[in-house]
């Protein structure tokens, strides 16, 4: 009976042990949210400078800034509307990660050029959902997202005039073209030292010729004729980037001129 007893005891406490920590864990993934740096799981992000279909409508994210110390973002939208139906006014919302709405308000409102601020932005937003619609048709939503990794940081975002806005503008598309001159300079480094490699392969496969059978310099001139072709191939594509470097450079120039208009 003791026997019985005893092991009835050890049952309930291993149903009470399992059912200890099922809720335990439950209640763990439901707060994680609320103890996880929001660094460690933001994710959402759309991507800027890159071309977004909404409908008749196409737009893009020029840059999507955050100043921690003052708590709001700003957000500066190219958009096309393909429709030619004059409907250019849209309405705003956005939602951080824990579902909590923030105020957001349009600075300028072109029917070719948008800039918004979103205010009262947390350090901890974690991910924001910025949300588009349109004046006619309030259900077709479109969802922005940036996160706390990617979004631009700057130390302040000071309300500016058109004409300051504008400035930034071209300054901002200056030191993007900058950037892709780094980035194409560096792809024509990185050919012309192969193609020097290439070239050093070649002079030892002609020097060891001399020593071979006609096969066996048929098969070096086979190697060497292959190198060549990838070596002109690759002359070609930094053909192709330096041409692209001097478009980019002309059209900083103007920019540049534009600025000191």
């Amino acid at each position: 009976m003791r026997s019985y007893e005893l092991k009835k005891k050890k049952g309930n406490l291993g149903l009470f042990l399992a059912a200890f920590f099922f809720i335990s864990g439950y209640i763990f993934f439901l707060s994680s949210e609320m103890w996880m740096p929001s660094r460690l799981s933001a994710s959402l992000q759309t991507p800027l400078r890159k071309a977004i279909d909404w409908g008749e409508r196409t737009l893009e994210i020029r840059r999507w800034d955050y100043c921690e110390r003052t708590e709001i973002m700003e957000i500066e939208l190219d958009m096309e509307n393909k429709a030619f139906d004059g409907k250019n006014h849209y309405h705003y919302s956005a939602v951080s990660r824990n579902g909590g709405q923030l105020e957001v308000k349009p600075i300028i409102e072109d029917e070719d050029w948008i800039i918004l601020r979103i205010h009262n932005v947390s350090s901890q937003f974690g991910e924001i959902s910025l949300r588009l619609a349109r004046e006619d048709r309030e259900d077709d939503i479109l969802r922005l997202y940036t996160n706390v990794n990617a979004v631009g940081r700057v130390e302040s975002l000071e309300k500016k005039d058109r004409k300051g806005y504008q400035i930034l503008r071209l300054e901002t598309e200056i030191a993007a073209y900058e950037k892709d001159i780094r980035k194409k300079e560096k792809k024509v480094k990185s050919i012309k030292e192969k193609n020097a490699r290439m070239q050093e392969e070649i002079n030892r496969l002609q020097s060891s010729s001399v020593y071979q059978t006609e096969e066996q310099k048929s098969e070096t001139a086979d190697k060497i004729g292959d190198i060549q072709s990838e070596m002109t191939a690759n002359q070609e594509t930094i053909q192709s980037h330096e041409q692209q470097i001097t478009e980019i450079r002309e059209r900083i120039a103007l920019l540049k001129e534009q600025i000191s208009q």
